[in-house]
């Protein structure tokens, strides 16, 4: 993208400027070598603008520069094969990748030829002047390349991401239209039968159409409890969707996923479960934006008194503040406020093999406490879900 930007603005052109340097020195040489060099130049310009005016054209353009550039190295100076840089040009902007391989392989032929065949000319000066932008020349072609193929991988992770959440989505989209029909349709169907029995029996038997209102009631206080149920169902986390998700965006970001202990995550209760599945998702997304990693290990460990979440990569790790501790960022400091506010810890260290090891704990209640401390849990999540849903 960016090279075919720039073939099509004016800034190629603008370097031809630089072509005044060799006219500057060939005028200064006998007349019939200065004409025959400044012919060479002048066809050297020539090509160099065709082969950005024309693609089609530049490999042969980039090739018979080389050929230019070599003969007025031998005629002139050695100096001359500097204008490589023009050649180059062509080579990344203009060239297909099998070209710029040709055309590379030219001109360090040609730069060889001209540093073996003048070796007894150049001074221990020139060759300090000649040596470093003679390796910028070669590099630059593929470190150019290198850097625009990571741009496009970059591109398509970033497409790809795209594509795994509108798939969530749309999945997502379907399950709820499925939770929808199969509790709401039934009992709203319910509702309109009794509603139409009700309203045959009001004048003949009211006490039965009495009765038949008050199941109504009751099966209306039922799809308000669903409704509730659904709409707190749609927006909590799960802990074994956010894994699967976990597992997507690694594998998208080239890192080898590895999960155990996750089994029992359906066990583990709405609220815990969450929590730690909130704190997943930023953790994971701090691996693949910063760490540079390559592998990441997901532990989920359970017993009598405490849930524990371990996450650990062999990428560089977290940065260190001044005290020598490490340094979260938003979105991990984040993940610690929500699991102190369930009585939860975080913690972070580098392990001496390198790498980032973050362990979340949350506390396990005893599954027979009273129904008190249950409504009071379901608050707290709620509470928890709203505040999500503001940040």
């Amino acid at each position: 993208m960016i090279g075919k930007h720039y073939a099509t603005t004016w800034v190629p052109y603008l370097f031809l400027v630089y072509l005044g340097v060799p006219i500057f020195y060939l005028v200064s040489l006998p007349w019939d070598i200065a004409a025959f060099g400044l012919s060479l130049v002048a066809i050297f310009g020539v090509c160099y603008i065709l082969g950005f005016k024309r693609r089609a054209w530049s490999f042969a353009a980039a090739l018979a520069m080389t050929a230019i550039a070599c003969t007025l190295a031998f005629l002139s100076d050695p100096g001359m094969i500097t204008l490589g840089f023009y050649i180059v040009a062509l080579a990344v902007f203009q060239a297909r990748y099998w070209q710029t391989l040709a055309i590379m392989g030219a001109l360090s032929v040609a730069i060889a030829a001209v540093l073996i065949g003048e070796f007894d000319l150049i001074s221990p000066n020139e060759w300090a002047n000649l040596l470093p932008p003679i390796a910028i020349m070669i590099a630059f072609p593929f470190i150019f390349r290198s850097m625009r193929r990571s741009r496009e991988l970059r591109r398509q992770l970033d497409t790809a991401n795209e594509r795994i959440r509108h798939l969530i989505q749309q999945e997502e989209r379907e399950r709820i239209a499925r939770d929808l029909h199969d509790t709401l349709g039934q009992t709203l169907t319910l509702i309109s039968l009794k509603s139409e029995i009700a309203g045959k029996l009001v004048t003949r038997q009211p006490e039965r159409a009495r009765m038949e209102i008050q199941e109504i009631h009751g099966t209306a206080r039922t799809a308000l409890k669903q409704i509730r149920e659904l709409v707190t169902d749609m927006r909590a986390l799960r802990l074994t969707d956010e894994l699967e998700r976990a597992r997507q965006l690694l594998r998208s970001a080239n890192i080898v996923c590895e999960a155990e202990g996750f089994d029992a995550a359906e066990h583990v209760h709405p609220l815990e479960g969450h929590v730690l599945a909130y704190s997943l998702r930023e953790t994971i997304t701090n691996v693949v934006r910063h760490s540079g990693a390559t592998r990441c290990a997901i532990a989920l460990s359970q017993d009598a008194t405490q849930l524990v979440l371990t996450v650990r990569d062999n990428g560089k790790g977290l940065p260190e503040s001044g005290d020598g501790k490490l340094q979260a960022g938003n979105g991990l400091r984040n993940v610690r406020e929500r699991l102190s506010f369930l009585g939860g810890q975080w913690q972070a260290d580098s392990p001496p093999e390198g790498g980032c090891r973050i362990a979340m704990t949350l506390p396990v209640a005893s599954r027979g406490e009273a129904g008190e401390q249950e409504q009071a849990r379901a608050r707290i999540m709620e509470m928890a879900i709203a505040r999500e849903g503001k940040e």
